[in-house]
């Protein structure tokens, strides 16, 4: 584990603070003097975590964990990883992290769009649809083979013009009849008339 470029020291002390291995081959048989002056990050009983300055100037963390065999303690573990180390590692998460976001981005406007033109074209249909009967055309009709809500529009749309263009008839056949001089026939559903 000593080899492993993250590890910049490792040392494992026996339970009567001897050094039995370590990255550093001078320090085994050697008495384990933990280090002073470290600002701790986080200290408990069962770890101890510091800010280490390394041999070579650099920075990092150290992790002294002890060693516990049936509940008990039977030595230490003293490892320090260089900070360089965890801040490449810091940068690759956020590069990630900023390429996740974009894709999600893309991946947003790209369905967004697609749901806009899914949306559009129907919608664009019926506004002619409307435009075409407002002008006069009761011959007018949205065919269609959607089974959705905009089909269920359509078919009210297609049900609505159905009526003007029978009342249409209707009116006219009333007129007709009014100019040759017979009475007007009541039309089969009448509109309902205001009471003033």
């Amino acid at each position: 584990a000593s080899r492993e470029a993250d590890i910049k020291t490792m040392k494992v002390v026996d339970v009567d603070g001897i050094v039995r291995g370590a990255s550093n081959p001078e320090l085994i048989g050697q008495s384990y003097r933990p280090p002073v002056g470290e600002a701790a990050v986080r200290s408990s009983a069962d770890e101890k975590v510091t800010k280490a300055h390394l041999a070579n100037g650099g920075d990092g963390f150290r992790f002294v964990r002890p060693i516990l065999y049936a509940g008990r303690p039977f030595g230490t573990v003293d490892v320090t990883l260089s900070k360089a180390e965890l801040e490449r590692t810091d940068e690759l998460s956020q590069m990630m992290l900023a390429g996740l976001a974009a894709l999600i981005l893309m991946v947003v406007a790209a369905t967004s769009y697609f749901v806009a033109r899914s949306l559009a074209g129907p919608i664009r249909r019926l506004r002619a649809g409307l435009d075409a009967v407002a002008s006069g055309d009761l011959d007018m009709r949205i065919s269609h083979r959607r089974a959705d809500e905009f089909g269920d529009l359509f078919d009210r749309f297609n049900r609505l013009v159905g009526e003007l263009d029978r009342r249409a008839e209707h009116e006219d056949l009333a007129a007709t009849r009014l100019d040759a001089g017979a009475a007007p026939a009541a039309p089969d559903n009448p509109l309902p008339q205001k009471v003033a």
